[in-house]
């Protein structure tokens, strides 16, 4: 804090941002959860799962809601591609994960 002024991070890195998105989204923690643990405003691991999810911008909490598979509008085949492009990256580490224990 400086002069009043509570001083917040002018940006966070891709990385960072990733390992906030990767808690909520391949560990299954809450958002509110995250942000607590990490230190980062709800709001802006919202908007970081939303780009993520490829929902960001497509209203008000369009990135809790899982995509209709059986939809025409291109916005929900589009966040259904990014669905199951997340599911296949969580199974390609898990692959990983348990071929090293091997």
């Amino acid at each position: 804090m400086k002069d009043g002024q509570v001083i917040m991070p002018s940006a966070y890195s891709d990385q960072f941002k990733q390992q906030c998105v990767d808690a909520v989204l391949v560990l299954g923690k809450s958002r509110a959860e995250v942000a607590a643990e990490y230190e980062v405003s709800a709001s802006a691991l919202g908007r970081w799962v939303a780009k993520a999810q490829g929902t960001e911008g497509t209203g008000s909490g369009s990135h809790m809601r899982k995509a209709d598979p059986n939809s025409p509008d291109p916005t929900e085949l589009a966040k259904r591609v990014r669905e199951l492009e997340i599911e296949n990256e969580f199974l390609k580490k898990a692959a990983a994960f348990f071929a090293r224990e091997h």
